[in-house]
């Protein structure tokens, strides 16, 4: 069962996706999101890990196991669907429109044969909830891609026309959180014991000269190599300890990081010539964050981050 769940949780680590570039909406297809389908694709990752620099996929795998459960009760008993229709009844178009949650990554292979769609423009909105490679940040993407339904000259399907499409990125403030990467005294002199005492037991149970020597020779090795380090699996555990105990703070960040997800599409959306970076006040960012625009040749993605915090580029260059 602890193999199942290891692999289970080893397929949730995300490596990233392909850059999504943005690809503005249209002014005359802006009246076109009046009369569509949101389909909300939930088979997306809910809580996967970054790996890479300083982190492995094991040690991913064991910060994240104690929380995974948590954060993927949160992803289906807190509605997204809640916060789209929340967000979207100030927008005129998005107002009435039906939202579909889908969660078979099989039927999103033909958005316009979904039941429901009946033919009209779809809004495909892909949240997934990260944790930076650093493990300091909860990190949530949101792929947002609108489609119109084509017909060839003979009457059947064609591919869809993409109207419209971007990534958002929201990253939390740093965690508070420093681990210990060196063995204490205390830690030490536990080791020594269980050496000795292992050893012990080995030279108590034997009277040959030439292996009580052997025996005393490898308990003096491994007294003289007791690592000052603590192991990549120790320095997990403690993350994940402290993620453990910090739910309710993964479970903030990830509704705020919800919200502002779905606003930044909806200012993207109705501004299809967006600002250079270096003219962030042009931005709504709430207070206390700050949205920025990646250069074109990123996409032109969104991103928010606290005030004063930056991006994990390394991150995003994997997206």
């Amino acid at each position: 069962m602890k193999n199942l769940v290891l692999c289970l949780l080893t397929t949730l680590l995300l490596l990233g996706c392909q850059t999504t570039k943005r690809q503005a909406l249209a002014p005359q297809n802006n009246a076109s999101l009046n009369d569509s389908v949101i389909i909300q694709d939930q088979s997306a990752q809910l809580l996967g890990a970054r790996y890479g620099d300083d982190t492995s996929e094991r040690a991913a795998v064991i910060t994240l196991a104690p929380v995974q459960a948590q954060m993927q009760r949160f992803m289906f008993q807190t509605s997204f669907k809640h916060k789209l229709r929340k967000a979207f009844w100030d927008h005129e178009q998005l107002r009435g429109n039906k939202i579909i949650e889908v969660d078979d990554p099989a039927s999103l292979t033909e958005l316009f044969a979904v039941r429901g769609v009946d033919g009209k423009n779809v809004l495909k909105l892909t949240p997934s909830y990260t944790l930076s490679s650093d493990r300091r940040h909860l990190q949530l993407t949101l792929v947002a891609e609108y489609f119109a339904p084509q017909k060839s000259k003979n009457g059947r399907d064609s591919a869809p026309q993409l109207l419209y499409r971007n990534n958002f990125y929201y990253q939390s403030p740093m965690l508070a959180f420093s681990p210990r990467t060196t063995r204490n005294t205390a830690d030490i002199a536990h080791r020594r014991h269980q050496i000795e005492e292992k050893y012990y037991h080995l030279l108590d149970k034997t009277s040959d000269g030439y292996q009580r020597l052997t025996f005393k020779k490898q308990r003096d090795d491994e007294l003289n190599d007791i690592p000052t380090a603590l192991s990549e699996q120790e320095i997990s555990k403690q993350y994940s300890d402290f993620l453990n105990a910090h739910q309710d703070w993964l479970i903030d960040q990830a509704n705020q990081g919800m919200t502002e997800v779905i606003e930044m599409m909806l200012y993207d959306i109705a501004t299809p010539a967006l600002p250079d970076m270096d003219e962030a006040s042009q931005f709504p960012a709430p207070k206390g964050r700050q949205w920025q625009r990646l250069s074109k040749r990123e996409g032109r993605n969104l991103v928010s981050t606290a005030s004063g915090e930056s991006f994990n580029w390394g991150d995003l260059a994997h997206d």
